[in-house]
């Protein structure tokens, strides 16, 4: 495995074409405050963890689907970057990966092959509104999400109002305040399609409102067909 590490900040960095790198080291371009764009060649599958964290310049950062692991805090705070779908062949997300990185991420999708989105994840990207979570049926999907992985998230202008959530039954385990302010006002309706004992929040302390909205409906008909 041949790793990046970069010194300094660059307006724009170039690796497009080049097969010598399969990741982006941590820290690679960490608080590269002029950094504007990276172009990544198709043979990177990992990006670090703070890779770049605080890039406040950042707007366009292609992510092939080459790609299998973003790490912690790689997009932290990147306030001005551009993204609208995760590769579809991630399959890890680390912990406040996308944190504070602004209106320009515009996920409404995970991957099929992430089992854990960890804590903070996408916390106040007001622009990510993913609507459904987890599947039902075998194989390995969705499983965990973490502790305010979508706090203040879902609420921006951008797109469709986020009205409804829907988590299927692959996922086995929410923590405190995983959706503390999920879609705003706009979220008025959340569908489980499991709810057991294997949950271990309320729905309060999952951080839906106990106010009447959002109302909880769980749906147990769905019985993984």
């Amino acid at each position: 495995e041949k790793v990046l590490t970069v010194e300094g900040s660059s307006y724009i960095f170039f690796l497009d074409g080049s097969t010598d790198y399969t990741a982006l080291g941590s820290h690679a371009f960490d608080m590269c405050t002029n950094l504007k764009a990276i172009y990544l060649p198709s043979s990177i599958t990992k990006i670090g963890s703070y890779a770049f964290r605080g890039d406040t310049q950042l707007v366009n950062a292609n992510l092939n689907d080459s790609i299998t692991e973003i790490d912690a805090h790689a997009f932290e705070s990147c306030k001005a970057v551009e993204i609208n779908e995760l590769p579809v062949s991630l399959i890890k997300l680390g912990a406040n990966a996308f944190q504070n990185a602004g209106t320009g991420v515009k996920i409404t999708k995970i991957p099929e092959g992430v089992t854990e989105l960890e804590a903070f994840t996408f916390s106040r990207c007001v622009n990510v509104k993913v609507p459904e979570l987890g599947k039902n049926g075998g194989g390995e999907h969705l499983r965990f999400i973490g502790m305010q992985c979508f706090y203040q998230a879902g609420s921006g202008d951008y797109g469709a109002e986020l009205t409804s959530l829907t988590i299927n039954n692959s996922v086995e385990e929410i923590a405190e305040n995983a959706f503390y302010e999920y879609g705003g006002s706009t979220l008025n309706e959340v569908t489980f399609a499991k709810m057991e004992s294997n949950y271990n929040s309320t729905f309060a302390k999952m951080g839906f409102s106990t106010s009447g909205k959002p109302q909880l409906i769980e749906d147990f008909d769905k019985d993984g067909v």
